[in-house]
């Protein structure tokens, strides 16, 4: 945790603006502002769709989160990277892990409560939760939101999680290959799942062809 920060493609593209030696600062946070937007809008999709599918599109969203973050807990784990500014919290006040696999199971679940943990979340880099959260919400809503009908529309979704992601690197939250790791991943999981039970509607429709039964 005491090395200086690795070098970062993003960090030398994208001015710091958090932090005493920041050069800049926004008068709000994007990050914020994205994923309250996006889970509200999940919100009411779920209650405009309640009569049609009750929760069972909330429930395929919970199983790509939590797949998503047993895979987070497992890179936290296996490699702490250095903190990624020079100066700040987990630089002037860090108190050293004592059970990293514990400290990991944290650092995944706790939902960014942080006020809940008994060591500093200095650690969970690899890869970014707050990234995750945030694409899931958005892919979901792509899917299955029918006012996103019109690639106009969707570039607009697409956009404005973007400007959250790159907010995270510009406050040196997190590493670049963190957030671009986030997003891969939880687009891969979430076509994996829906492909998964597609084939899964296929086989129970037309065992015999697929399943010879």
């Amino acid at each position: 945790m005491g090395s200086a920060p690795l070098p970062d493609i993003g960090f030398d593209a994208i001015a710091k603006v958090s932090g005493s030696d920041a050069p800049l600062s926004l008068p709000f946070n994007p990050t914020d502002f994205a994923t309250i937007l996006i889970c509200a809008s999940v919100i009411l999709l779920s209650i405009y769709e309640w009569k049609a599918c009750r929760n069972r599109k909330l429930k395929h969203l919970f199983a790509i989160y939590a797949v998503l973050m047993n895979m987070r807990t497992v890179t936290i784990i296996s490699t702490t990277l250095p903190i990624p500014y020079a100066k700040g919290p987990c630089r002037d006040d860090h108190r050293p892990i004592s059970n990293r696999l514990l400290t990991g199971l944290g650092y995944a679940f706790a939902l960014g409560f942080k006020q809940f943990l008994s060591t500093p979340q200095c650690g969970d880099l690899i890869f970014s939760g707050h990234t995750t959260f945030m694409w899931i919400f958005t892919l979901h809503l792509v899917r299955h939101a029918s006012i996103l009908n019109s690639a106009c529309r969707k570039s607009i979704v697409y956009l404005l999680v973007s400007i959250g992601a790159l907010y995270i690197i510009a406050t040196r939250n997190h590493y670049s290959v963190d957030v671009v790791l986030a997003i891969i991943m939880s687009t891969v999981v979430h076509q994996l799942f829906y492909t998964s039970l597609q084939l899964s509607y296929l086989s129970r429709e037309h065992g015999t062809h697929w399943t010879g039964k």
